[in-house]
């Protein structure tokens, strides 16, 4: 799962004292068309603002790229490896999409 950064936003997974802790984030990426993945995922996008954890935001609508009309509109997006498919120990599969920075 991938949540675009925002302002003012938090890690969505605790620190070793169980903190959110500030994010940072400076700069803030518009999403410009679909996640191209690897044969072997399937990947969903979420137009929900983002929770305050990756519980929350686990349980967000999410929906196929077919069911995007505007990218721009994408605050997250989570890719599923398919039942089928092993990722081999020691190799990395490669996920790549196009942002526009404000």
């Amino acid at each position: 799962m991938d949540i675009f950064p925002y302002e003012n936003d938090k890690e969505i997974v605790k620190d070793e004292h169980g903190n959110y802790v500030a994010r940072g984030s400076k700069m803030y990426p518009i999403l410009q068309g679909p996640v191209t993945a690897p044969a072997g995922y399937t990947v969903y996008y979420s137009t929900d603002a983002p929770s305050g954890t990756i519980e929350a935001n686990a349980a967000a609508n999410w929906v196929q790229a077919g069911a995007i009309t505007d990218w721009s509109s994408v605050t997250m997006f989570k890719a599923v490896m398919n039942n089928s498919y092993q990722l081999v120990p020691g190799s990395t599969d490669v996920f790549t999409y196009r942002v526009k920075d404000t």
